[in-house]
């Protein structure tokens, strides 16, 4: 600021002594220094920072101590201009305003470089604070955006595990109920095979009624022998599954086998005593049925004893 008031200090006092002498610096010279001064009157102070580098001070004293100094020779020149032709004189006033002109656009040059003005200074500044404030609400954004992606990455994560977790069980519960379907084959094969030994070695409760009935004396006819070669038939192949390594079935089928025939076979042979009564007393022969009761008989001879 001292720098600049100097300056135009040196050049109004050159406008003065300008006009003190209106008959050798003519109205060209005025106007020119008047230019200068307006052109630093444009950046309205010269705002050297206290920070500057010493280069950019020693410039700018350098151009103001240069003004002063061509601002006085040309004061003095100007006074001796006077004596001379009228000739030389438009000559000076051309080198006159080139000197100036070269000494503004130095002036110019000095400013762009470095040396706002105090008005430009504070719009810097605002827009230097605008600037970071826009960048810390940028950092503002970013910072919830990491955070927000931080807890989006957590709860990812945490779903991640929740998901291995339930894959795991997944797998193990397949894996369970893969087991659970191969027994259930397993023993819906094992029924099947159950029921149809059931079927092979057993006698029906219908079939087992016409051999031992619950009331009064079985009726003895081809039916009741064709149900007695049956049970003949079931003891036959009990004997040949009591090989197998398990024959439980076998062998519990085999003993009920035994238990009926006994009480067939006991029955069979009391039918048959009376029977052979009823022929000595009334009748010549004895029936079909009582013949094939003898000869089922005869398979059983501990009967006789």
């Amino acid at each position: 600021m001292e720098i600049d008031a100097q300056i135009k200090g040196l050049l109004n006092s050159s406008a003065r002594s300008s006009n003190s002498n209106s008959n050798v610096i003519e109205d060209y010279s005025k106007n020119a220094f008047v230019e200068l001064i307006s052109f630093i009157d444009e950046f309205d102070l010269l705002n050297v920072s206290p920070n500057s580098p010493d280069n950019d001070l020693n410039l700018i004293n350098s151009v103001a101590a240069e003004i002063s100094k061509d601002s006085i020779d040309l004061i003095v020149n100007n006074q001796n201009v006077s004596s001379k032709c009228s000739s030389n004189h438009e000559i000076d006033l051309d080198l006159e305003k080139h000197h100036i002109d070269t000494l503004a656009s130095e002036l110019e040059d000095s400013l762009e470089n470095g040396h706002l003005s105090q008005k430009g200074s504070k719009k810097l500044i605002e827009y230097e604070f605008s600037f970071l404030s826009l960048i810390s609400e940028i950092q503002k954004d970013l910072q919830s955006i990491n955070n927000s992606a931080s807890e989006i990455e957590n709860l990812a994560k945490i779903m991640l595990s929740k998901t291995v977790d339930l894959k795991r069980k997944t797998i193990k519960s397949s894996e369970e109920a893969s087991i659970l379907i191969d027994e259930k084959h397993e023993l819906s094969r094992r029924l099947i095979l159950v029921k149809r030994l059931n079927e092979i070695l057993n006698l029906s409760e219908q079939e087992i009624n016409i051999l031992l009935p619950k009331n009064g004396d079985p009726k003895i006819n081809p039916e009741f022998f064709s149900i007695l070669n049956k049970m003949r038939s079931i003891t036959q192949k009990c004997s040949v599954l009591l090989q197998a390594s398990n024959p439980v079935s076998a062998l519990d089928s085999l003993q009920k086998m035994n238990s009926i025939k006994e009480k067939v076979y006991s029955n069979l042979f009391q039918w048959v005593i009376n029977e052979i009564r009823i022929i000595n007393r009334n009748a010549p022969e004895l029936k079909p049925e009582a013949i094939m009761a003898i000869h089922e008989l005869s398979t059983k001879p501990v009967l006789y004893e």
